[in-house]
């Protein structure tokens, strides 16, 4: 897990990412005050209520015989599978919709793109190794 502002991922990373955003709606969210107890310590002493509610929803996904909604993410089956569609079932949007996007914003991915080209019009079509091309 990482977080972090403006956030670059790069290379093998984009396919391994998922991004969320976390909007505040305000400029400084660190001098926010809650009429509720702090989210983050409402959930710790409720943890067994989530822990039975994401179950209880794993559960209700199994019993409906785990529909299949998408492809599954490659190396990453069985969470795309069990995770991923217990989501979207539920009605959620798909949580890997935001990985195209982190793909688009890889600079890696312009440097490898010019390099294939730069290596195509030298070489065209023909097979050949990289100590063959020298």
């Amino acid at each position: 897990m990482a977080n972090g502002n403006n956030l670059i991922v790069m290379g093998d990373m984009t396919r391994r990412t998922l991004r969320c955003t976390i909007d505040p709606d305000c400029e400084r969210p660190e001098l926010r005050t809650f009429k509720t107890m702090r989210p983050d310590l409402a959930v710790l002493a409720k943890r067994a209520d989530y822990v039975w509610a994401g179950l209880t929803v794993l559960r209700a996904f199994f019993v409906a015989g785990r529909p299949s909604t998408t492809v599954p993410l490659g190396t990453f089956e069985e969470w795309s599978r069990t995770i991923r569609d217990a989501l979207i079932w539920l009605g959620e949007p798909d949580p890997c919709l935001t990985q195209e996007q982190i793909r688009m914003d890889d600079p890696q991915r312009d440097q490898d793109a010019m390099a294939l080209r730069a290596w195509h019009e030298k070489f065209g079509d023909e097979r050949c190794t990289a100590a063959e091309g020298g």
